[in-house]
C-alpha cells in the first residue's frame, strides 16, 4: 500500500504552528502579532486562525492560544505585549525544504530590532508579581519608555528611562523591586509602601546596590524620599541578620515603637554552656525570644524552653517570650512590655551561678528561609 507523503506546505504550517504553540506555553499561554509575524505567519493566515478561534483577543494584536481561561501571570504578560513590551526571545527552527505556502511570510524580522523602546509590568501589579503584595485586584499597571495611546483595560505610566530598572520575573518583564518600591511609594498609599517595603525586607528581596543606585538616578521621582527614609531606618536598625521573618517583625516592631536597638542572635555564655538570645539587650540583662507556633507550639518545645528560662534566670537574666500572634496583632501592647522590662532593675545571678556574659563572636550566620517560611 502506497503512503501518500505530507506536502512541503502542510509541514511548513505544523512546523510554524508547533513554534506558536511553544512559544505561547513560555508566555503563559499569550502571544502578540509581532510574535507572530517574527515566526512567519501573514496577515491572512493570523486572521485564519483568529476565526477558527485557535488565537482568542485579549488586547489589540495580543491573543491568547487555544484557551480562553487565562491565568493572572497571562493577564500580566498580555498587558506588556500589548504595551509593545518583548517576550520570550524567538527560535526560528528548519520547517523543511521547499518553498513556503502563502501564509507564511520569508521575512522574519527579529523582535530584538522590532523593540525601540521598553515596557513592562510595573507598580502594584510588579509588586504583586514579585511577591510583595498578596494580590492585584486592579487593571495590569505597566510603565512604559514611549508616549503610546491609553490601553482599555492598562494603567499606563511613562518614564523617561528603564535601564537598570527591569527584570525577569516568572518569564514576565517587570521593574525590579527597587523600582517596584519606589512606585508604590510614590502613589502616595502610605500602608501600601510601608507593607511592601516591609515584605521585601523580611524576604531578603532587597538588594543594597540597586536600591542605593534607583535612590541616586530617581532623586526627584515621587516616592523617592519615602523609601531613603525607609532605607536608612531599616539598614541601621535592621542591618542585624535574623533566622526568621517573625524575628526580623519583632526588630521591626522595637524600632517602630522607638525602643533602644537589641542585639540580634547573640551567643552568651551560662555556665559552661552557650546559649543564643533572639533578641538581647545586654546593659537591662534583657532577652527576647521570638517562638514560631510550628517550632514552639508541642509540649516537648514547651519544656525545654522552660528549663532554658529558668537557667537564664539563675544567670541573672529576664527572658520574654513573645508568639506570632502577639507580634501581628497586639504590637503595642507586645511593645509596652517589652519597654516596661527594660525599665526594672537587672536581676542579679544566683549564688555560684555564671553572670552570663555577651561572647564576642555573634552566632553563625542564619541559612536564608524560603520566602513565606514561618519563623522559629
Amino acid at each position: 500500500m502506497t503512503t501518500t507523503p505530507p506536502s512541503p506546505t502542510r509541514s511548513i504550517l505544523e512546523a510554524v504552528d508547533r513554534q506558536v504553540g511553544d512559544l505561547a506555553s513560555r508566555q503563559h499561554g499569550i502571544v502578540s502579532r509581532s510574535q507572530l509575524s517574527a515566526v512567519g505567519l501573514t496577515r491572512g493566515a493570523i486572521e485564519t486562525r483568529i476565526r477558527h478561534g485557535w488565537l482568542r483577543r485579549i488586547h489589540r494584536g495580543v491573543y491568547s492560544v487555544g484557551h480562553t481561561d487565562i491565568s493572572q501571570h497571562g493577564r500580566w504578560m498580555a498587558a506588556v505585549l500589548a504595551s509593545g513590551g518583548e517576550g520570550a526571545r524567538l527560535v526560528t527552527p528548519d520547517a523543511g525544504g521547499g518553498a513556503p505556502p502563502g501564509d507564511v511570510s520569508t521575512s522574519r524580522p527579529s523582535l530584538a530590532a522590532a523593540h525601540k523602546h521598553q515596557a513592562v509590568l510595573s507598580h502594584r501589579s510588579a509588586a504583586a508579581l514579585h511577591g510583595l503584595l498578596t494580590r492585584d485586584r486592579g487593571v495590569p499597571e505597566i510603565t512604559t519608555t514611549c508616549a503610546r495611546p491609553e490601553r482599555r483595560g492598562l494603567r499606563v505610566h511613562r518614564s523617561l528611562t528603564l535601564d537598570g530598572s527591569i527584570t525577569v520575573r516568572d518569564g514576565i518583564p517587570c521593574t525590579t523591586v527597587a523600582r517596584t518600591l519606589i512606585d508604590i511609594a510614590g502613589t502616595g498609599n502610605e500602608r501600601a509602601a510601608q507593607r511592601t517595603w516591609a515584605t521585601a525586607a523580611s524576604r531578603g528581596l532587597i538588594r543594597r546596590a540597586e536600591l542605593e543606585r534607583e535612590l541616586r538616578t530617581a532623586a526627584n521621582r515621587p516616592g523617592t524620599a519615602i523609601v531613603r527614609n525607609a532605607y536608612a531606618q531599616d539598614f541601621g536598625y535592621l542591618s542585624q541578620r535574623t533566622r526568621s521573618g517573625n524575628e526580623r517583625d519583632a526588630l521591626r516592631l522595637c524600632r517602630d515603637f522607638g525602643l533602644p536597638r537589641p542585639n540580634a542572635n547573640r551567643l552568651l555564655q551560662v555556665g559552661t554552656e552557650h546559649v543564643e538570645a533572639d533578641l538581647l539587650w545586654p546593659e537591662a540583662r534583657l532577652i527576647v525570644e521570638v517562638d514560631g507556633d510550628r517550632t514552639h507550639g508541642h509540649a516537648v518545645a514547651r519544656r525545654v524552653d522552660r528549663e532554658r528560662d529558668l537557667r537564664l534566670q539563675l544567670a541573672g537574666w529576664r527572658t520574654i517570650r513573645i508568639g506570632e500572634d502577639e507580634l501581628a496583632h497586639h504590637p503595642r501592647q507586645t511593645a509596652e512590655l517589652i519597654r516596661s522590662a527594660l525599665t526594672q532593675p537587672p536581676l542579679a545571678p544566683a549564688s555560684g551561678a555564671g553572670s552570663g556574659a555577651p561572647s564576642v563572636a555573634r552566632a553563625p550566620a542564619p541559612a536564608r528561609r524560603p520566602a513565606g517560611s514561618a519563623g522559629r
